[in-house]
């Protein structure tokens, strides 16, 4: 006997009906009956693209019932509220159902986050006390000073007892008026298991960043955004995840007390030394010959703005030629949990055209301790230069052309070709 096909239905659902412009809509079609054409869902907010179908066929004395269910996913195109279907069965060119439409609502990404929250509250592993998933920030500097490097990191935790199927990063975060060095871009940390509120969870750094806010004022951090799937062959859910927007207050740097070497920039737990160089020891007073060369080295060392400094340089005297030295003087700068940190280091090159006794100047440099909150000064030098022999004659026409007396004059001065 024939089996009867029942009646065309169609059913059209969403996960949600308010969503951020950075996050995707799901949408599930369930469809029965007898139909040889399924419609697409379609809105002039949405880009879908099928990402499922399954089929199940029921039987029930004399009558088949098919029921398939497809799987949609739908990317924003911009914020606003959008109708999405109706989507249509037809049996041979004959609408035979037809589903009711749904109204969504797309979100600014700001806008779904709601509102700010201190890094201090953000941070509190209170708030995530019996969470299967969550994102956790972490920050070196609560409330930072202008032109003070601080460290934001994104950790995701996820219980070791669920069952993930899919998880996935949705967005990067957002640092708007920020200086950014990403620091994970080259070296992505491995998962790696923790206890929770007696719980195991795996947990893994998915942003780590180093910022440096130019001016005072409000900020804001956006952190990255996630989508987690967890379940089984027969019930999956998914979830979204971020940390909500944070706020940062950037402190000024006070003006009282403010000593006149400080410039912009010289922030941090730094100290600063200089020192002539002779046979590669430290030494604050040299004697050469004329045209011999010396290195005057100057060392910043410790937490904070070290790739912001300005050159320290000494002072010109008359006589004396300065040439900064080739190389980078950040090669002793790295970046650690707290920001940048190391020794930062300009070396010059110093010669004399004649001879006589140098007291080079003390090189005054100051900086701004955020953790005392105090200026501290630092002085290196003076340094005393004596310097022996014949003073180096000025340079000719007739030397310049290559005259044999001149020749014989440059290659007696010591160290002139060196």
């Amino acid at each position: 006997s024939r089996r009867r096909v029942g009646p065309a239905s169609v059913q059209l659902q969403s996960d949600r009906t308010r969503l951020s412009s950075d996050n995707q809509l799901a949408i599930q079609i369930t469809v029965s009956g007898s139909f040889d054409e399924l419609t697409a869902p379609t809105s002039t907010g949405f880009d879908f693209h099928q990402t499922g179908r399954s089929t199940q066929v029921s039987i029930v004395g004399s009558s088949m019932q098919r029921s398939e269910q497809i799987t949609y996913t739908g990317t924003p195109r911009r914020p606003g509220t959008y109708t999405v279907g109706p989507v249509e069965l037809r049996q041979n060119g004959e609408v035979v159902a037809r589903s009711e439409t749904l109204e969504i609502t797309v979100l600014d990404r700001r806008e779904a986050m709601g509102p700010a929250i201190s890094p201090d509250k953000a941070q509190d592993m209170g708030r995530f006390a019996g969470e299967p998933f969550f994102v956790r920030p972490v920050i070196s500097v609560a409330s930072p000073y202008v032109g003070q490097p601080f460290v934001v990191q994104y950790q995701l935790f996820w219980s070791q007892h669920a069952h993930i199927r899919n998880m996935r990063k949705t967005s990067e975060g957002r640092y708007e008026n920020f200086e950014v060095e990403d620091l994970l871009s080259k070296n992505q940390p491995q998962q790696e298991p923790v206890r929770f509120g007696n719980r195991p969870y795996m947990r893994q750094a998915t942003e780590k960043v180093m910022l440096t806010a130019p001016t005072t004022g409000m900020y804001e951090l956006l952190g990255p955004r996630f989508r987690v799937e967890s379940g089984d062959i027969f019930e999956t859910r998914a979830y979204a995840l971020s940390s909500p927007p944070i706020a940062v207050r950037v402190r000024p740097i006070p003006t009282t007390g403010r000593p006149q070497s400080y410039q912009a920039g010289n922030i941090g737990r730094l100290t600063m030394r200089g020192y002539l160089l002779e046979r590669n020891l430290p030494v604050q007073e040299r004697t050469v010959r004329v045209g011999e060369r010396v290195v005057l080295s100057i060392e910043v060392e410790g937490l904070g703005n070290l790739l912001g400094l300005v050159d320290i340089r000494p002072e010109k005297l008359d006589g004396m030629s300065v040439e900064s030295l080739p190389g980078r003087p950040d090669d002793g700068v790295r970046v650690g949990a707290n920001g940048t940190q190391g020794t930062r280091t300009w070396q010059y090159m110093l010669s004399f055209s004649r001879p006589g006794q140098y007291l080079i100047p003390a090189i005054h440099w100051s900086n701004f301790d955020p953790d005392e909150e105090s200026f501290v000064e630092h002085k290196a030098g003076p340094f005393t230069m004596t310097v022996t022999g014949q003073p180096v004659a000025p340079a000719t026409p007739q030397s310049v052309a290559g005259s044999n007396t001149a020749d014989k004059t440059l290659s007696a001065v010591p160290g002139a070709d060196a």
